[in-house]
């Protein structure tokens, strides 16, 4: 069996167009989930083992791209992301059983 240690970190890139502001909302909820959630992984999630959190990082945002190739400053074209601003459970279909399943102390 392998592991990762409590405390291990890594770092990936998600890349999305043409979303609606409810499936930005429901990726960004999906992604960060909310306090005392956690995504349950690997084979031995049952046992106790594979919560794990993921979080946005301060340096992620949303390209508006038609100024983006209309040549404006980054600062135009390049809007942060903060995951708080679009949580939003009420978009979210099943919320009450997602948030039972995914309950971090849950095994």
């Amino acid at each position: 069996m392998r592991a990762i240690l409590p405390g291990a970190t890594c770092q990936f890139t998600i890349r999305f167009w043409n979303l609606l502001e409810e499936e930005l909302q429901r990726l960004i909820w999906c992604l960060t989930l909310e306090d005392g959630l956690a995504h349950k992984m690997g084979k031995a999630r049952y046992l106790g083992f594979g919560s794990l959190k993921l979080k946005l990082l301060d340096n992620s945002f949303i390209i508006n791209w038609e100024h983006r190739y209309a040549g404006k400053a980054k600062e135009s074209w390049q809007t942060p992301i903060k995951a708080a601003d679009w949580i939003n459970p009420k978009v979210i279909a099943n919320y009450d059983k997602l948030h039972e399943a995914l309950n971090a102390k849950q095994i």
